[in-house]
């Protein structure tokens, strides 16, 4: 009886500590955990919120950059504010890890790309509106916030990514040059705008991902051998596909297939070595590329062409710089380019007036004309 009463004397106490404890506990301020510094994690938000499984939106964002700005789009947009609110939360952080498996080789999936370049036609589509309204300081948020997606969509360093990374850049460029008359600011605040932003991708860090990803071959290929016998080959032809010729033929083991590939991965780290002046690599890339691709077979297949990806990064350089000069001539006149030099020459831009607005070219060519911007010139809306 006695340790009945005991008991129960004991277990009234713990539960009247009990309540003291909460009752003391609910006086503190509620202490919620930080949130992550991920921008990937924002950014997967605002990806969950994009529109899906409706045709009709769909279509508008696909045509983002000349659809007319009407009820449709202004309907799309207020239904994707948690989208672009989630942009905005990820656009101001510095890291970003998209959580990559790089042991997957040509099975690696970017799912994170496609998103990237969805949400970016919303935002540049956004600041459409917001240009066309007079609201200047959300348009130039959007676009902000897709140059910074942009970037933080290369930091996988893939050579895709890259591409992704350029390709969304340039779009930023498109939605803005035509609003830059109306929209002010200085050309000192550009640039400290500018060298806010992330940097773009490492071209050479790109190179090296890829000779990464290709030293997962030799395991594939090594597992795939182990599990049984023989069957190395087979793995080989199923990763390589049926476009092209086996490099591997004259293999006869796997052991002389991985010699072979093994011999070849140095060419990724000279290939990453390549970051020259513009015509110095203009004429020796060339030069690179046959003699790897005579010296080693399997370079047609493995070895990136990594002057498009080269071809790419410096369009952007020269439109993103051409774009910002703009702002200088809208702000001081045509004579301010003396003091903006060209990166891809020996002088500053060229500049050419226009009936609506100004033109701007760079010494960069491609496909023997030289990379332009016009600045301050609307395109018609399509009527689709």
């Amino acid at each position: 009886m006695r340790s009945f009463v005991f008991c129960a004397i004991l277990v009234g106490g713990l539960f009247s500590l009990g309540a003291v404890a909460i009752a003391a506990e609910t006086k503190k301020p509620l202490d919620y955990p930080p949130v992550p510094e991920n921008a990937a994690l924002q950014y997967w938000q605002a990806y969950a919120f994009l529109p899906s499984g409706d045709a009709k939106q769909e279509k508008l964002l696909e045509n983002w950059d000349n659809t007319p700005i009407n009820s449709s789009v202004l309907k799309l947009l207020e239904q994707s504010h948690a989208s672009l609110m989630f942009l905005n939360r990820g656009a101001k952080l510095q890291q970003c890890d998209w959580g990559v498996d790089y042991h997957d080789w040509l099975g690696m999936l970017l799912p994170h790309l496609g998103k990237a370049r969805s949400l970016a036609r919303l935002a540049g589509l956004d600041a459409r509106a917001a240009f066309e309204d007079k609201q200047n300081d959300r348009g130039r948020d959007d676009v902000f916030n897709m140059v910074v997606l942009a970037r933080q969509a290369g930091r996988d360093h893939t050579l895709v990514s890259a591409l992704v990374c350029y390709a969304i850049e340039g779009n930023a460029v498109d939605v803005v040059a035509p609003y830059i008359p109306e929209l002010g600011g200085s050309y000192e605040e550009a640039m400290v705008a500018y060298k806010m932003l992330p940097a773009r991708p490492s071209l050479e860090a790109a190179a090296r991902c890829e000779k990464l990803l290709a030293s997962t071959i030799i395991t594939q290929l090594r597992e795939a051998e182990k599990n049984e016998p023989g069957t190395w080959r087979i793995k080989w032809r199923s990763m390589m596909g049926n476009d092209h010729p086996d490099p591997l033929n004259e293999a006869e083991n796997l052991d002389q297939a991985v010699a072979l590939i093994e011999k070849f991965m140095p060419l990724y780290d000279e290939q990453a070595e390549l970051r020259l002046p513009a015509k110095e690599y203009d004429a020796k890339y060339p030069e690179f590329v046959k003699r790897a691709e005579a010296t080693w077979p399997v370079a047609k297949l493995l070895l990136p062409a990594m002057h498009k990806v080269v071809m790419a990064d410096r369009r952007i350089d020269a439109r993103m710089s051409m774009l910002i000069a703009g702002i200088a001539v809208v702000e001081s006149g045509p004579k301010k380019l003396a003091d903006i030099k060209d990166p891809f020459g020996d002088g500053p831009f060229k500049y050419k007036k226009l009936d609506e607005g100004f033109e701007l070219s760079s010494n960069l060519q491609e496909e023997g004309k030289p990379v332009t911007l016009a600045i301050g010139v609307k395109k018609k809306a399509s009527a689709k």
